[in-house]
């Protein structure tokens, strides 16, 4: 809910900002190290990703061409959440915690790329799924099964510490190490 009220308000901002003249305009969204996101309408470089397309009507209405597909997110929802489900009972994780990590980390993209390189429904670094075995983390099975696996050795890790381990998820287990056992002070893990 709080990534699909983000982009709404993000693209309405946008369809505000952009000029009069502008029939339509693609949206890309880049996250930088510090946590501070920047849109433009073209992408600038590695790690930008397309957000949406929006289209001006001479009522001046604003639309969606492509993007964030509040229909397909449901629908993604319907088909992977079984699957969730069976792997995070597999593994003595809660499927809950598991959705929430997927609808955080992707917002249920099976196609999601993150700017460092992390892919899929769970967003994985395809070293963290090969410590896993698994080689090519695109497929939605494989990449479930990796990153439960990950959050549960990090569950262990920081001994059941719900907070702890789903710091360690998004910035990685050694940065909440480093940290003296607390969450990192990154603005997108905080």
């Amino acid at each position: 809910m709080l990534a699909q009220n983000i982009k709404a308000k993000t693209l309405l901002l946008l369809a505000l900002l952009l000029p009069a003249l502008t029939t339509e305009a693609k949206v890309y969204k880049y996250l930088d190290a510090n946590g501070h996101w920047y849109f433009t309408d073209r992408k600038m470089g590695k790690g930008y990703r397309f957000v949406a397309e929006l289209v001006f009507t001479n009522d001046g209405r604003v639309t969606h061409k492509k993007g964030f597909d509040a229909v397909q997110f449901r629908a993604n929802q319907r088909k992977f959440n079984p699957l969730i489900r069976r792997i995070a009972r597999q593994h003595a994780l809660e499927p809950a915690l598991v959705q929430a990590v997927v609808y955080v980390e992707s917002s249920y993209d099976p196609e999601a790329i993150s700017h460092s390189g992390c892919i899929g429904l769970m967003q994985l670094k395809p070293s963290t799924a090969r410590r896993y075995g698994i080689h090519n983390a695109w497929p939605a099975e494989a990449n479930i099964q990796a990153g439960v696996q990950y959050l549960r050795d990090l569950l262990m890790m920081f001994d059941g510490d719900k907070r702890l381990a789903l710091a360690g998820y998004n910035a990685g287990e050694n940065a909440v190490l480093r940290n003296h056992r607390q969450i990192p002070d990154y603005p997108e893990t905080q």
